[in-house]
């Protein structure tokens, strides 16, 4: 009865071990389907791989990015699904104020469905409109010196947002969260 028990307990010692190396497999899958758009962005020389804040204003001919202070990528999988919240910090360096626009690569079935930003002491949070109503409520927001943002579809795989307003100096905070097969 003694080696019974023995063999079972090595048995289940043997099965957790299994798990545990199954479940980091399957992290590093989610990891390398979520960090996959990064690659592909990058491969085609794009402006957006690992996610980037392009600055323009009064008097320059092209966008200049912003200075990226960091990234944070959190992923949560529940079945099939892997939901992804990614954080980054961008800084306007320069002496102006500027309109910017953040660029992020999504994986090619995924979809944004949180947006939150901060810039400066403000704090933006995301809300669904009709394009038009969107764009009419940004351009009034811009055109007063508010701060605003605008979410809009470059391409299917590349999320996009507009920020007006970004002051010299300040720091641009933006998490969004997408959703993924």
């Amino acid at each position: 009865m003694l080696m019974q028990s023995t063999s079972r307990q090595v048995r289940r010692a043997q099965a957790r071990q299994r798990l545990k190396i199954g479940a980091v497999t399957l992290l590093a899958v989610v990891l390398g389907a979520a960090l996959s758009s990064h690659a592909r962005a990058a491969e085609r020389g794009d402006p957006a791989a690992g996610g980037a804040l392009l600055l323009r204003g009064k008097g320059l001919a092209t966008e200049m990015p912003a200075v990226r202070l960091g990234t944070d990528m959190q992923v949560t999988v529940s079945g099939t699904i892997m939901r992804v919240r990614v954080t980054q910090a961008f800084r306007n360096t320069s002496g102006s104020w500027m309109e910017a626009s953040y660029l992020y690569p999504l994986p090619d079935d995924g979809a944004v469905d949180t947006m939150n930003m901060v810039i400066g002491q403000r704090v933006i949070e995301g809300k669904i409109k009709g394009r038009q109503e969107a764009r009419e409520i940004y351009e009034k927001a811009m055109a007063k010196g508010r701060k605003a943002g605008l979410v809009e579809s470059e391409r299917a795989n590349l999320f996009r947002t507009n920020v007006a307003n970004v002051g010299p100096g300040e720091t641009v905070l933006v998490s969004i969260e997408y959703q993924a097969p």
